[in-house]
């Protein structure tokens, strides 16, 4: 708002309580800050500088209203009141609860001067001199601020006359009909609508001019009739042409009035200054008008002594605002839509009842879940369209985790402007990343087999897991953040075993990874060889029989009194292998540089006499996990060793 300074002015409040509870009146608080006492020129001359610099009531709380204001410049005015619950019970009194501060700020300001100063000119008219000027933007008429030089602070003008006859006249005087002296007069008004004072000449005139003509005007916009009207914004530009018949006319002022369809006024202007020759003119409105509302405008002009007929009619529309809603996101606070990316896509359906629409701006906003943050305000931005499908990638990255507030609003080719959409919610939530290692690799039956955990989110969410795990006569379900497979499990059960890792966030996005982990298989074989020696004497044997190497004593028959030269091999690394051999109950453990290739050899005096049979020997392989493998070996002893040497010496 505005007021001048030193002048009474006028307050309007109004008071509401959801719960219909009484004011508490002599609980008013007014608080006053002058923040910005420099915001017109400085003056150090009377009787302006009187107004200037900072307002003794700055800083002041006060019960009741400032009834005037002693310095210039731009106030911020708080005004809050306390609720009454229990007028007749004074033991409510503690209940009593302030409103919210109501701020307003507040401009106090000086009154525009009007002096002008009057001549005749030789064709007999009445010249001005206008003086004019805002004092608070100019030290006199062409002394103002850089954005005032153009006119002196001075937007609006208005006049009057008095002939010497007593006829007063709402208009500026230029043509002089009477001779006698006349009244003449002249305000102004300022940037905020504050008009000066009437500041009065008079002027004597000896000879009166030529009688004068009333000049025409025709109203060009609008144009439309009342079935057709004009389509128009809220705040429209009127224009009109004007004529005059006399010569060097100069079109003094205007008076215009806009009505409604029920033909009262909704914003009339009298005496309003042109002061120009020019044959068209225009003027915007200073009053907004109503939504979807018919309009009718007339104009009048004046030369400075005589008034035009009023204009023809012309009718207007202002165009009925546009509606839009959020289409994506559609969540609710309780379940907002949970998005996947940092940078959405917003859409929204927008429509306009009028016909011929175009949709020329749109503007959406997303704010935090308390909605007191802006997160980001796209602003008015161009979209130009009919399309009744609006849509928007968000520029920037948006904040993860937090529920937001989306809202948009619309404006058509008029400036008609939709209202705020009921704000839908939405959320930023990317899945996680699913993943898993394990340990030892390669594994074996009897190994414990760990699996570790890989899994990230790219939000830094917490996340919970379940392991499924699947296997060779196994199944299991584990929500530990590792797994295990145990040693129980992989012994003697080697094979492939399928691992599948959900990991979820606290919203419901989740992630999987299934892998194969393959439990290799540990074996040992076997083998009770000759000595090399015997080999030989076995085969020479055979050859002499036979005339074959391995008839009629194959590889696995032996003579008594042999040494059994044992021999194993294990498929992975072993920590050690035993033989023992049946009806002897001896055992040997053999020994291995590799750990894969095992050797030992058997031998006991008393083996000439072991009886002819069959002998098993039992190979135990034993590894680092504790897992266990045998394998046997069975041989055939016949005859002692002697009948090797006698059938040598026989031949």
């Amino acid at each position: 708002g505005a007021a001048i300074v030193n002048t009474p002015i006028t307050y309007e409040t109004t008071y509401d309580d959801p719960e219909r509870d009484a004011m508490y009146a002599p609980g008013t608080q007014w608080h006053l800050d002058h923040v910005d006492p420099g915001r017109f020129l400085t003056y150090t001359w009377a009787p302006y500088d009187a107004n200037f610099g900072l307002s003794s009531m700055h800083g002041q709380t006060v019960t009741n209203p400032v009834p005037q204001f002693d310095k210039v410049g731009l106030y911020k005015l708080k005004y809050r009141v306390p609720d009454n619950p229990r007028p007749d019970n004074a033991a409510f009194d503690s209940y009593r609860k302030y409103s919210e501060d109501y701020e307003q700020y507040l401009i106090v300001h000086r009154i525009p001067e009007a002096p002008f100063t009057l001549h005749i000119e030789p064709d007999g008219t009445v010249g001005w001199t206008d003086l004019s000027f805002d004092p608070d933007r100019c030290y006199a008429h062409g002394n103002c601020q850089p954005d005032f030089a153009a006119n002196n602070g001075i937007y609006a003008k208005k006049f009057y006359y008095i002939t010497p006859s007593g006829v007063k006249k709402d208009s500026k005087l230029v043509r002089p009909l009477e001779g006698g002296e006349y009244t003449v007069a002249m305000a102004v008004r300022d940037e905020n609508k504050a008009w000066s004072d009437w500041y009065v000449q008079t002027i004597q005139i000896d000879q009166p001019v030529a009688p004068n003509h009333p000049p025409t005007v025709w109203l060009t916009f609008p144009n439309g009739t009342y079935a057709e009207p004009s389509h128009v914004s809220l705040q429209p530009t009127l224009t009109w042409n004007q004529a005059d018949i006399d010569p060097n006319t100069i079109f003094s002022t205007f008076n215009l009035c806009v009505y409604d369809v029920s033909n009262n006024p909704v914003e009339c202007v009298t005496n309003r200054d042109m002061s120009t020759p020019l044959t068209s003119w225009a003027w915007t409105m200073e009053t907004p008008l109503a939504m979807g509302q018919k309009y009718s405008v007339q104009v009048q002009i004046s030369d400075g002594e005589s008034w035009s007929d009023w204009s023809n009619i012309g009718w207007m529309s202002t165009n009925s605002p546009p509606v839009a809603y959020m289409t994506f996101p559609y969540g609710t606070q309780a379940a907002p839509n949970i998005v996947n990316t940092l940078r959405p896509e917003l859409t929204w359906h927008q429509t306009d009842p009028d016909i011929g629409y175009v949709l020329y701006w749109y503007e959406i906003q997303i704010t935090n879940e308390a909605n007191d943050v802006m997160i980001y305000d796209s602003g008015k931005t161009w979209q130009n369209t009919t399309s009744t499908t609006g849509r928007m990638t968000v520029p920037v990255d948006l904040p993860t985790g937090q529920k937001m507030r989306v809202r948009v609003k619309v404006w058509d080719q008029y400036g008609a402007e939709s209202n705020w959409s009921p704000q839908t919610w939405m959320m930023i939530n990317r899945p996680p990343h699913a993943d898993f290692d394990w340990t030892p690799k390669p594994a074996f039956e009897g190994d414990t087999i760990t699996l570790i955990n890989q899994s990230t989110d790219p939000d830094g969410d917490p996340l919970t897991f379940q392991w499924q795990i699947e296997g060779p006569d196994y199944h299991s379900i584990q929500v530990t953040t590792n797994a295990l497979i145990p040693a129980s499990v992989t012994d003697y059960h080697p094979g492939d075993y399928v691992v599948t890792l959900t990991a979820t966030d606290p919203y419901g996005a989740s992630d999987t990874m299934t892998k194969i982990v393959q439990v290799g298989d540990l074996s040992v074989e076997g083998f009770v060889r000759h000595t090399a020696q015997w080999d030989l004497n076995r085969k020479a044997y055979n050859r002499l029989k036979s005339g074959e190497d391995e008839r009629p004593r194959p590889v696995e028959v032996f003579w008594s009194g042999e040494a059994f030269v044992l021999e194993a091999k294990t498929n992975e690394k072993a920590s050690q292998v035993h033989a023992s051999m049946t009806y002897t109950e001896l055992q040997s453990v053999l020994t291995s540089t590799n750990l894969t290739d095992w050797t030992a050899q058997m031998y006991r005096s008393d083996f000439e006499s072991l009886p002819d049979q069959e002998y098993t020997f039992q190979f135990r392989a034993v590894w680092s996990n504790g897992h266990v493998e045998t394998a046997a070996r069975t041989i055939r002893v016949s005859n002692p060793w002697t009948e090797f040497t006698s059938s040598v010496r026989k031949e």
